[in-house]
């Protein structure tokens, strides 16, 4: 029986009639052993006793995506439509959710103006974003849709964020045309008052655009900007103009090898707060003309950035963070290769580009509160990420991802992190909120318990030199979260970390505590 037709699976039935398999179109009388069974079911389950709103955020759980990706090229589109199958139940508290309706990605094939109305419609008045994925590869096949696209932009409905995945820089620019030849429509048109741009390409940039033609026909309104190409031709660099730069608070960049000219720009980025790097696993990031490298002796002041983003970095790209200067910085991402290649041992540590730009350049230690390193390997840098988190004592936030376990009797990074902290007579991570491990290996677990244990109220390390005594000097513990994602070593999927009793202890104080094995998914 399908659910397409209204059949309802929560729904509670007492049949008094069963089909007869040899004859479908005949039935029988149900058995009273059948009868007692049905009786005996509970009038209603559970699950159909939820609240509206508690099962509509139940479907918002299913339906979750990453927000962490910079850019993604689908929409929980095939999922919202799959809840609304199962009953008429679910379809009714679907429909009544917006927060499932906000986002749509469609390809040139979708693009149904009525259709993309009424998805978006049910998203009430949160804020909407459309994704359009182009699969032709010849810009003759885009001449085809390019006037539905442009039609969409100027009829359809109001937009926050338009993201444009196209094979070549040529398609954005055939769309801008028609747009601005498009006036005469409803003022203002959606494309008018949109605020986020992205804009995707799948080949090589090998055009060379004017600064007028570049920004010319994007929206004043645009203060969100991001841009994906996999590499540009030499001597073929697109350059926004200043008035698009100034406009700017969020800016992403995401190529192979981002070109100077478009590195060359951060400096007129005034009112810039975030700010997204793809360094594409370069060991060297080099910027070239007079004026960029006097710049970047002392570093591209971002005066407003409080969230930088490094992503596909290296040991030695690292680096990089030479050429900026934040003070302002309350958020650092950055997110090593997850195989860190040739020149591991010879490339310089990761704590002489960390700390100096942290401490140094921008002197930001004393507001940086979040700090993410992914691809940790730490196997070989235990001492250095040691280093830079005991520099960082204001830090609330702290998220750690693993790559590769330690090698057998080496020593753990917990323990190497308050061996450190003990030779300084310093407390490890004073002011830490929420700490997350992703990757961790299950062998460490016993040095971070004993790293927990000193944090706990009225705990201190006896003072060697004055008393045997444990001081009371130390601050109430701030820990609120802990969350640890452990890979699964020697065959087993599940590791028993829950029985220790400093997990209980955290629980009994309020800690939020979530153990459980890590997926990359």
């Amino acid at each position: 029986m399908s659910f397409r037709h209204g059949y309802d699976p929560i729904q509670p039935t007492t049949p008094t009639r069963l089909r007869d398999a040899s004859f479908p179109g005949r039935t029988v009388p149900m058995t009273s052993a059948g009868k007692e069974l049905e009786e005996e079911r509970p009038a209603t389950r559970p699950v159909h006793r939820l609240p509206a709103e508690i099962l509509g955020e139940v479907l918002l759980l299913v339906v979750s995506r990453d927000s962490s990706n910079l850019l993604e090229y689908s929409s929980p589109r095939d999922e919202v439509i799959a809840l609304q199958l199962v009953c008429k139940s679910w379809r009714h508290v679907a429909l009544l959710t917006h927060h499932l309706w906000p986002i749509l990605a469609v390809s040139e094939d979708q693009l149904r103006l009525d259709k993309i109305e009424t998805w978006f419609n049910r998203a009430g008045d949160l804020p909407k974003k459309l994704i359009i994925t182009l699969r032709c590869t010849l810009i003759q096949h885009f001449d085809l849709v390019a006037p539905t696209i442009a039609w969409l932009l100027a009829k359809g409905p109001r937009l926050q964020h338009f993201c444009f995945h196209a094979p070549s820089p040529k398609c954005f620019r055939i769309l801008m045309h028609l747009l601005q030849n498009s006036k005469s429509f409803r003022s203002p048109r959606p494309w008018d008052t949109i605020q986020a741009l992205t804009l995707s390409f799948t080949h090589k940039w090998s055009e060379q655009l004017s600064q007028s033609s570049l920004c010319d026909g994007i929206p004043s309104t645009v203060t969100s900007f991001q841009l994906h190409c996999p590499e540009f031709s030499e001597g073929f660099t697109p350059t926004p103009t200043t008035a698009f730069l100034q406009r700017l608070t969020s800016l992403a960049l995401r190529c192979t090898q981002i070109p100077s000219p478009l590195l060359g720009v951060l400096k007129l980025c005034d009112n810039l707060e975030v700010l997204t790097l793809d360094l594409g696993y370069e060991d060297t990031v080099r910027l070239q003309g007079a004026e960029i490298e006097l710049a970047a002796n002392s570093g591209f002041l971002l005066p407003k950035v409080r969230t930088l983003n490094l992503e596909r970095v290296t040991r030695c790209g690292v680096h990089f963070l030479r050429y900026l200067k934040t003070p302002k910085l309350e958020n650092l991402t950055i997110k090593f290769n997850l195989y860190w290649g040739f020149g591991w041992n010879n490339s310089p540590p990761i704590e002489y580009a960390i700390i100096p730009f942290i401490t140094r350049q921008s002197k930001c230690e004393a507001t940086l509160r979040r700090l993410q390193l992914d691809g940790l390997n730490l196997d070989g840098s235990s001492e250095q990420v040691s280093d830079v988190l005991l520099s960082l004592p204001h830090l609330t936030h702290l998220i750690l991802g693993y790559v590769s376990p330690i090698r057998r009797g080496a020593k753990g990074f917990f323990d190497t992190l308050l061996g450190k902290a003990s030779s300084q007579r310093m407390l490890c991570l004073p002011q830490v909120e929420v700490l997350k491990l992703l990757n961790f290996p299950p062998g460490d677990f016993e040095d971070l318990c004993q790293f927990l244990e000193t944090r706990r109220p009225g705990s201190s390390v006896p003072d060697q030199g004055v008393s045997s005594q444990p001081t009371l000097d130390r601050p109430q513990d701030t820990l609120r979260g802990l969350t640890l994602r452990y890979y699964p070593v020697g065959g087993r999927k599940h590791h028993d970390l829950e029985g220790f009793e400093i997990v209980k202890v955290l629980r009994r104080s309020g800690v939020l505590v979530d153990i459980g094995p890590f997926s990359d998914n």
